[in-house]
């Protein structure tokens, strides 16, 4: 009879331990999962692969966004797992923004490039 309670409490004990099932994913999710990409002397590119590659785990689906210099980074970052079979460039969005470079002046005033990326994981793409 100790065995069995044993055995019991035992299965119990593992039972909590195993993960719970992932949620199904959602395309509503793109807009949470948006990685901002900074100018390109802040961060190294690996930083912002290694970012991209969790929230294609996490979400299935991440945007890449970035401004200015930190453009080149968004656009290697979304090349680079798409030629490493990892993502499939869903949406590319480019734009130009204003804005206070230093201070209120009107004339101080300065354009600067946007892009924004949308990546789906391949594991998404192929079903």
């Amino acid at each position: 009879a100790r065995i069995a309670l044993e055995r019991r409490a035992h299965a119990h004990r593992t039972a909590r331990m195993k993960s719970p099932p992932r949620p199904v994913l959602s395309r509503t999710l793109a807009r949470d999962a948006t990685l901002v990409v900074s100018n390109s002397k802040a961060r190294d590119f690996s930083y912002y692969l290694t970012q991209a590659k969790a929230l294609l785990r996490a979400h299935g689906v991440v945007k890449l966004s970035g401004v200015g210099a930190a453009t080149q980074h968004a656009l290697v970052v979304s090349e680079v797992l798409e030629a490493r079979g990892e993502a499939s460039v869903k949406h590319v969005e480019t734009s130009t923004l204003r804005y206070d470079a230093e201070e209120e002046d009107e004339d101080a005033w300065t354009h600067g490039a946007k892009v924004e990326v949308t990546l789906e994981a391949a594991a998404l793409v192929k079903k």
